[in-house]
């Protein structure tokens, strides 16, 4: 998925060439984003995927009809357990079950957008930059189980490359709107979402 990023990074140099977007002036931006994340995550073996339901405020700056710099943080408002795996201590038939329960606590990043209009109302755009998130992973074990995987009933935090691109349309001369795909390359994970958008152009 790293070769995403850098196709990304490619169409913004490509965009800093297009032609001029529906707001030619400097101007801020505000709104907020909602949309599924989905965490590929795992330790000693045990990988799994946990989705979350996050919300995103988000406060831009279009400093360039075809360019501005975004940033945003983002609060799951769900929680996402995994599938139940099972574990032996001494490779016996005696095993232990456990599942994970996974909370996105928080995320913040910024990321530089590049705009391509279509029409007067319609673009395409790009972005990349880069993203925070701390995480939580609970252990949910038998009545039996004692068995403690590093990093779980704990918070951790990763930090990596994002990615993305999508289409966005404005309602109005100031209300926005864009559906986006996001790729987020961190430290030992990989998440990728998609989110909806609307934002007012100030």
């Amino acid at each position: 998925m790293q070769k995403l990023i850098y196709l990304i990074i490619t169409i913004l140099a490509v965009l800093s060439t297009s032609a001029y977007g529906q707001l030619n002036s400097k101007h801020l931006y505000s709104g907020g984003a909602v949309g599924n994340q989905t965490l590929k995550h795992g330790d000693k073996g045990f990988t799994d995927d946990y989705d979350f339901l996050v919300v995103s405020p988000i406060i831009g700056y279009q400093f360039h009809p075809n360019f501005s710099i975004e940033g945003r943080a983002g609060f799951a408002i769900d929680n996402d357990e995994s599938k139940e795996h099972f574990f032996s201590f001494d490779d016996s038939t005696d095993y232990t079950s456990f599942r994970n329960e996974a909370k996105l606590n928080s995320q913040y990043g910024v990321a530089l957008k590049a705009i391509y209009p279509l029409f007067d109302a319609v673009s395409f755009f790009a972005s990349a930059g880069y993203y925070y998130s701390n995480y939580k992973i609970r252990g949910i074990y038998d009545a039996e189980g004692i068995f403690y995987p590093p990093r779980l009933n704990a918070d951790f935090s990763e930090s990596g490359l994002a990615a993305g691109f999508g289409g966005q349309y404005f309602l109005t001369k100031n209300w926005q709107i864009a559906i986006e795909y996001q790729y987020f390359d961190q430290d030992h994970s990989e998440t990728e979402a998609i989110n909806f958008k609307i934002n007012y152009h100030f």
